[in-house]
């Protein structure tokens, strides 16, 4: 019987879209971290709410990992734990702008011009 209940369940896993299971992870992953981060810091989940200004509810989501975290979140988080949560390492001069999606494309404003 488990064998077959386990051969179903990896049946389902396998459906699941890659950028929805890394997804997952790294809400886990986070999750994890901040945890560590408390510990650390000897914190209780009131005191970080507290300093974010944030329902201990939606504290509570957010270390249990199921909160999608908006990048304006994890910045708060960084702050206030000072600490780093994403790491995305810089990329060599490309000749790209903030905005531009690549050279070609010019319907987007320059940050560096207005135009």
């Amino acid at each position: 019987m488990r064998g077959s209940v386990m051969s179903t369940f990896e049946k389902y896993l396998q459906k699941i879209p890659k950028h929805v299971a890394r997804e997952v992870e790294l809400r886990h992953r986070i999750a994890l971290r901040l945890h560590e981060l408390l510990r650390e810091k000897r914190w209780l989940q009131r005191d970080l709410a507290i300093r974010l200004d944030m329902p201990e509810s939606r504290v509570s989501y957010i270390l249990k990992g199921e909160a999608n975290l908006t990048l304006r979140t994890i910045a708060r988080l960084e702050e206030v734990l000072a600490c780093e949560l994403i790491n995305v390492p810089p990329e060599p001069h490309s000749g790209l702008e903030v905005g531009s999606i690549g050279p070609a494309h010019s319907g987007t404003v320059s940050m560096k011009t207005g135009r």
